[in-house]
């Protein structure tokens, strides 16, 4: 339980076009995988706006299939920021490039997200793995601390005895059952399959539909969880991960927090898994390029105009971040925006970093009768008190050691709003403060439960990714609909899918458990 808890720390934003410092603007190259285009074949441009996980998978996705398919497929990507990797960011304490870089934003994937698992092992990058630290986690609501847990990983934390003092052993049991069945279901999305025409045929197939249309709370209360197991341990979670509570917050998205079994992060940022994909793919990119008006012209092709530059002309585009957050005015003879990308919220996530020389918060602001108590260097969070935490987590990363410097801990705190020096002074004491750097962004979805979502396909030629985001956002769920996207666009121009399947090709035996739609065919 405690390395879900831990892992869930890492996963928890999911943003895309963030404006932040980074450790990795260079402009990506030119590697694409050697092909044999047929010969007579007319040129097909797609344009991809955004090149974070979504954005750098569907050229990716995109490369394997003009492989595969020997077709004149080009790719150009458009990205607003100065990177590429959009949620997936770094930065580094003092700017010393003697000190490990941190993640500001996602920072693990799990055994189940075997996109960037498969990722990670193409292209020999090195990981970190977490499991068994032995540090003490505790869950903090506002006045006091309801849970301690100390060492262990995740089957441990599932039998603890501290764990079934408090809670009991039905609810954690039955938590991890259902878990298990929404992972299970979850990985036929690896599976050979005609692409989807929208999410909610997704959430169907996959039978999650009534599981969307429930807050979390209510879920798990039907499925025999303890109230008090909810609103703590889940909503610790789900706090940390979507910033949401579990009353607020769809049951899929509420187990989805709890499913970080198997955690890893790539040494130096997962964002290497995004530049390789663009790399690979040998599509054109254009940092720092904001995408300004999109207009379907003649003959279904697309106009997209840029601020300061001529009107490029493709026959599809594929949007990859969140309409709302592009500002870019799409016209369309029969494009109703306002159907087509209905609103999605965002939570406003305020993330502080800082480099600090005290070992564990002061115990004087967690246990003000008792000053000399040390304090847990990982505090998960839940409103379920009578006043509401200040944050929503903070964790003890890295220790660094700067030369003729006493050594420091870089700790991280997600918040919903802005924490001022005068309290980070009462959390770690005056003057123990030696760097921090602030950030804030709509880092994830508001995600109400609903059983309707954005349109994969809002008309044609255009493909929206993030369609996918209110039924669950991650990292690795956005290379699926990446994927889907690309399957479905290619369907439309050629007849054929990624691995090249015609819609009565697709295989009706189930693949091994290795088996990677989209990697494998």
């Amino acid at each position: 339980m405690r390395t879900v808890l831990k892992a869930a720390l890492a996963t928890s934003i999911c943003v895309y076009g963030a404006q932040a410092s980074s450790q990795h603007n260079q402009r990506p190259g030119q590697h694409p995988f050697t092909s044999q285009v047929k010969a007579g074949t007319d040129e097909f441009k797609v344009a991809i706006i955004g090149a974070g996980a979504a954005g750098s998978s569907a050229a990716f996705w995109l490369s394997r299939a003009k492989s595969r398919l020997g077709e004149n497929i080009t790719v150009t990507i458009y990205e607003k920021n100065d990177y590429v990797g959009g949620r997936s960011t770094t930065v580094r304490p003092y700017d010393d490039k003697a000190i490990p870089t941190v993640e500001l934003g996602g920072s693990i994937y799990v055994d189940a997200n075997k996109n960037m698992v498969r990722a990670v092992k193409e292209f020999n990058l090195s990981v970190i793995s977490y499991g068994d630290e032995n540090e003490e986690t505790g869950i903090w609501n506002g006045n006091e601390f309801v849970l301690m847990l100390s060492g262990g990983g995740w089957r441990s934390w599932w039998t603890t005895a501290k764990l079934f003092w408090r809670y009991g052993y039905s609810s954690p049991l039955k938590v991890r059952s259902l878990v298990k069945d929404m992972v299970n279901a979850y990985l036929n999305l690896y599976q050979p399959r005609l692409p989807y025409l929208s999410i909610a045929v997704i959430s169907s197939s996959l039978n999650f539909t009534h599981i969307t249309a429930v807050p979390a709370s209510k879920y798990l209360a039907e499925n025999g969880v303890s109230p008090l197991f909810t609103h703590e341990l889940i909503e610790a979670a789900t706090r940390v991960n979507y910033g949401q509570n579990v009353d607020d917050i769809h049951a899929l998205e509420g187990m989805v927090s709890m499913a970080a079994n198997g955690a890893h992060s790539v040494a130096g940022g997962n964002w290497q898994v995004f530049d390789r994909w663009i790399k690979e793919s040998g599509a054109k990119t254009h940092l720092e390029t904001t995408v300004q008006h999109l207009r379907q012209g003649a003959k279904g092709k697309w106009h997209l105009a840029v601020e300061g530059a001529n009107e490029e002309v493709y026959d599809a585009v594929v949007l990859a971040a969140p309409y709302k957050s592009t500002g870019i005015k799409i016209e369309a003879t029969d494009l109703v925006p306002e159907k087509a990308f209905p609103p999605v919220d965002y939570v406003h996530l305020h993330v502080t970093l800082l480099a600090t020389t005290t070992k564990h918060p002061l115990g004087s602001y967690f246990f003000p009768s008792a000053p000399e108590t040390t304090a847990p260097q990982t505090i998960l969070t839940t409103a379920s008190g009578s006043v509401e935490p200040e944050f929503n987590s903070l964790t003890y990363h890295e220790r660094i050691q700067r030369e003729g410097q006493p050594p420091e801990y870089i700790v991280k705190i997600f918040s919903e709003k802005r924490v001022s020096d005068e309290w980070l002074e009462k959390l770690f004491g005056a003057g123990t403060i030696g760097w921090i750097r602030r950030k804030e962004w709509d880092a994830y979805p508001r995600l109400p439960p609903t059983t309707t979502f954005p349109s994969v396909k809002p008309t044609d030629g255009l493909y929206y990714v993030n369609a996918f985001e209110p039924f669950i956002s991650t990292m690795e769920t956005e290379t699926i609909a990446s994927l889907n996207v690309v399957d479905l666009l290619l369907h439309d121009r050629y007849g054929r899918g990624v691995c090249g399947y015609r819609p009565d090709d697709y295989p009706n035996e189930v693949k091994p458990a290795d088996f990677v739609y989209g990697w494998d065919c």
